[in-house]
C-alpha cells in the first residue's frame, strides 16, 4: 500500500494528473469545480490529481471536460468514463482513461444543490461507485440533506468516502485535512 506512496515520492511513479476543462465559461461554476477539486486532491496519492483548467480551448490535448447543459430523463448529474487502447513505446499499449461530467444547473435551484451533485460526479471521476449500503454521510451517496430551514447544506467528503478512495488507490492516510466548502451562501439562487 504505502509503496505506491513512496514510489511516487522518490520520482520513480510519474505524475498523472487528470486536467478538466469546462465547455462553457461561467465565473460561478468555475469556482464551484475548484473547490471540489481542491476537497478532493487533499485526498488523492500525490502523484494521481485533478486540476482545473478552466474554459475548454482545446478538447484534443483536454479531452477530459465538465458540461453544464439539460440532462434527459430525471437524473441531474452524470459522469461517462471512456477508455481506450493506445500504444506506447516499445510496441505496449496503455489505457487512457478520459471523462465527461454533466450537470443539469437548470433543475438545480441553490447553490448548494450544484455543489452536492458535483463534488458527487468528481466522485465518481475520480473512480468511486455508490456506496453499498448507502451511506447517508457519504457525498456519494444519492441523499441531499435538507436543513431545518427548508434550504440544502453543502456536503462534504466523509470519512468513509475518504477511506474508499485510499482503499481504491492502495495509499495509507497520512493525515486528514480540514473538509472545505464553497464560501458562496448555500442558499443563492441560481
Amino acid at each position: 500500500m504505502l509503496i505506491y506512496l513512496v514510489l511516487c515520492l522518490a520520482g520513480v511513479q510519474s505524475q498523472r494528473t487528470h486536467t478538466y476543462c469546462l465547455t462553457s465559461q461561467s465565473q460561478i461554476h468555475s469556482d464551484f469545480i475548484r473547490t471540489a477539486f481542491d476537497q478532493w486532491n487533499n485526498y488523492l496519492p500525490p502523484c494521481d490529481k485533478i486540476s482545473f483548467a478552466g474554459a475548454c480551448q482545446d478538447q484534443i490535448n483536454n479531452p477530459n471536460r465538465i458540461t453544464i447543459a439539460p440532462i434527459k430523463g430525471t437524473s441531474v448529474g452524470r459522469t461517462t468514463t471512456t477508455t481506450k487502447v493506445v500504444p506506447t513505446e516499445g510496441g505496449r499499449t496503455t489505457q487512457v482513461k478520459t471523462n465527461h461530467i454533466q450537470i443539469d444547473a437548470e433543475r438545480l435551484r441553490y447553490y448548494s444543490l450544484f455543489y452536492n451533485v458535483l463534488l458527487h460526479e468528481v466522485g465518481h471521476a475520480v473512480g468511486l461507485p455508490h456506496p453499498s449500503p448507502l451511506d447517508p454521510t457519504s457525498a456519494m451517496g444519492y441523499r441531499l440533506r435538507l436543513q431545518p430551514d427548508g434550504y440544502f447544506k453543502y456536503n462534504v467528503i466523509s470519512i468513509n468516502d475518504i477511506l474508499a478512495l485510499l482503499s481504491k488507490r492502495k495509499v495509507v492516510p497520512i493525515m486528514l485535512y480540514p473538509t472545505i466548502v464553497p464560501t458562496h451562501p448555500p442558499r443563492t439562487e441560481m
